[in-house]
């Protein structure tokens, strides 16, 4: 039998048939595979269907979880801010406008979020799952508007020293 060369998209599909081993074990491997190519489908042709909320045991207390055709999320509200933890489950990494159509679509047009890139010490990568934070109001904009109160708006260096 010859095998498949080690790529991407056999990566996407071993992480995905151990994932759905872990949360469906009772998925036969048929239903296991048409499932993965009906979440590959769904994020390259955008028809995503409806979001469904799921119940599960392996989601924490106070957190709520929902499952497109595409993607799931898992939303909790942290310190004042939403934290929406986005997977799919062969560990595909959402483009930004898959992102953006996320956030859109769980907590309003009208909202902003974030992803974080943390000090290296803070990294946590034990699955292929990204998050992004719902936030009030940032001091900044993508329109150059200076949105921080007149007491922040000093020239200072936004940098840390020695940062470049």
């Amino acid at each position: 039998m010859e095998q498949k060369p080690h790529t991407a998209e056999t990566a996407g599909y071993e992480r995905g048939m151990k994932r759905l081993s872990e949360f469906a074990p009772w998925l036969t491997p048929e239903e296991k595979n048409s499932l993965l190519a009906d979440e590959q489908k769904a994020i390259r042709t955008g028809e995503w269907g409806e979001w469904m909320e799921v119940e599960s045991d392996h989601i924490r207390p106070g957190s709520r979880h929902w499952r497109s055709k595409a993607y799931g999320v898992i939303v909790k509200e942290v310190d004042a801010h939403v934290k929406i933890s986005i997977h799919s489950w062969a560990g595909i990494r959402p483009s930004w406008w898959d992102v953006q159509r996320i956030k859109n679509e769980i907590v309003g047009e009208d909202a902003t979020a974030v992803e974080v890139y943390p000090p290296q010490s803070e990294v946590v990568d034990n699955e292929e799952v990204f998050h992004i934070w719902v936030v009030p109001r940032l001091p900044f904009s993508l329109h150059h508007r200076n949105h921080a109160a007149p007491e922040q708006r000093s020239g200072s260096d936004p940098l840390p020293a020695g940062s470049l």
